[in-house]
């Protein structure tokens, strides 16, 4: 690899823009490569294997880790996971997809994670930069899922990247990339139960890119995702609400059904993947007659307090409670208890 100046090496120059909207060329120093410069490899373990899904689908989760060997910036604009065989693509990341962030949330960490990301730049990766891609790709059944898959990156085009060998950009001169095939696991897939007997047990915070168990760690010279099927179980009582822990009044006396998780409407996008830090309410019925309406399992208001005064009373015990173990202050056990009183019946 060796720099030269695009003036003197091309015969297209590079242009920018004034700030009077004129147009002038530019010496940009450019590097020659013999191929892309970046480096992309699946962990040879765990090997992608397919896990079944509630709905009947299968789920087929695994990563990619990148490393930059560019003196300049590579922008990905696009992901494809593809059918070594057929080469239909099972799996695209646009660049929404790829420039979310969140927590946990991104498709396209960075690794290790924390690096300022200026907006409009989540995609890039610095010289000498590592990233992951997050692959969660679904299957309508196992049947469809391809034995073999090999992944296509699409990097932007730059002008300071010159490829001594044949070309692999596009149209609009983008750097398309097919490397890193993988086989997959065909084995039966592990059942896995509830921690403990007992029960009513929820299990959530499974595989997905908003899983707060997706953590890279470095061990024994190797980047790592040891909980990347990680999942928890909580005990639940009949309403559905977790027994563990400090039960504060509105669980205790509860006019619904309250989670710490969420899932992604459809309206959303990449709808049913788990919403990181956002729980759920789901409030019950009012009367005996509308929950049977709704076929709803949970006794109804009207089958669980005589009336709005009975609840408010509830909470107020429970508050009293917990203010004089010292788990509340005074100031927010009376707020707990005035709210509860103003609850719409």
């Amino acid at each position: 690899m060796r720099p030269i100046d695009i003036l003197r090496g091309l015969t297209v120059l590079a242009f920018t823009s004034t700030a009077l909207g004129q147009t002038k060329a530019v010496a940009v120093a450019a590097y020659e490569y013999r191929d892309f410069p970046i480096d992309v490899h699946v962990p040879s373990s765990p090997a992608p294997a397919p896990v079944p899904l509630q709905d009947g689908r299968w789920l087929l989760a695994y990563h990619l880790f990148l490393s930059s060997w560019a003196y300049t910036p590579l922008t990905l604009m696009e992901f494809q996971v593809v059918d070594a065989r057929s080469g239909s693509v099972v799996l695209r990341y646009g660049e929404s997809e790829l420039s979310e962030r969140g927590d946990n949330g991104a498709r396209f960490p960075t690794v290790p994670a924390g690096r300022p990301l200026t907006p409009g730049h989540e995609r890039e990766l610095q010289p000498g930069e590592s990233a992951a891609i997050v692959v969660y790709a679904s299957f309508d059944s196992l049947d469809s899922i391809p034995p073999i898959l090999e992944h296509r990156l699409v990097f932007a085009n730059d002008p300071r990247i010159l490829l001594r060998r044949e070309s692999i950009q596009d149209s609009d001169r983008n750097f398309v990339v097919t490397c890193a095939p993988v086989q997959v696991r065909r084995e039966a897939p592990l059942v896995i139960g509830p921690p403990l007997r007992g029960g009513p047990w929820v299990c959530a915070n499974g595989p997905g890119p908003g899983s707060a168990h997706m953590n890279f760690v470095i061990r024994d010279g190797q980047a790592r995702i040891p909980q990347q099927f990680g999942f928890d179980f909580f005990k639940v009582d009949a309403d559905g609400n977790e027994v563990a822990g400090l039960r504060l009044p509105e669980v205790a006396v509860p006019i619904g059904t309250s989670t710490g998780w969420n899932v992604r409407a459809p309206e959303a996008g990449a709808a049913g993947e788990l919403c990181y830090l956002e729980g759920s309410s789901v409030a019950f019925a009012k009367t005996k007659a509308e929950r049977e309406a709704k076929k709803d399992p949970r006794p109804s208001l009207e089958e669980r307090y005589k009336d709005r005064a009975d609840y408010a009373e509830r909470v107020r015990k429970v508050a009293t409670e917990l203010q004089r173990d010292g788990y509340l202050l005074e100031e927010d056990a009376a707020r707990i208890v005035s709210r509860a009183a103003s609850v719409a019946w």
